[in-house]
């Protein structure tokens, strides 16, 4: 048996290939636009997949997302082969177009006994903004 333990969106995945510490950076709760349709240039998805048996397997993976409005796209489909009790899952996403503002669910389905099961989902708020942010308090003056 296996089971997704932890999901994140962020913009980039490094892993140290000396120490295999993996950082997530600038994760995403929401994303802030002035008008529709806007592209995310890079995301990504890490996972964290835990196996209560000892012998290998084979993880089977789909990830989809589904827009405000119910709407549920497959955004891609990957297979590993898992040999330790822990492994890390990481999905990037080249150019993620969002169409209108409200929540985005970032779903993460794994084929096991023959079929397909759902994990939990990783929510990504995108709220419309009438002007933009400015964060340089010399502008505010």
């Amino acid at each position: 048996m296996i089971k997704n333990t932890r999901m994140v969106i962020c913009q980039s995945i490094v892993t140290d290939k000396e120490t295999n510490l993996v950082s997530y950076l600038n994760c995403l709760e929401e994303v802030r636009a002035i008008k529709f349709p806007i592209r995310l240039a890079s995301i990504s998805l890490g996972m964290l997949w835990d196996k209560t048996s000892k012998k290998e397997i084979t993880l089977k993976v789909r990830v989809n997302i589904e827009n405000p409005s119910g709407i549920q796209k497959q955004l891609g489909e990957i297979k590993n082969v898992i040999k330790k009790t822990r492994h890390r899952l990481h999905v990037v996403m080249d150019g993620l177009a969002i169409e209108q503002e409200g929540i985005y669910k970032f779903f993460v389905e794994y084929f096991e006994g023959g079929k397909w099961k759902k994990t939990d989902f990783v929510p990504l708020e995108v709220i419309k903004i009438k002007k933009p942010i400015t964060t340089n308090s010399a502008e505010q003056k």
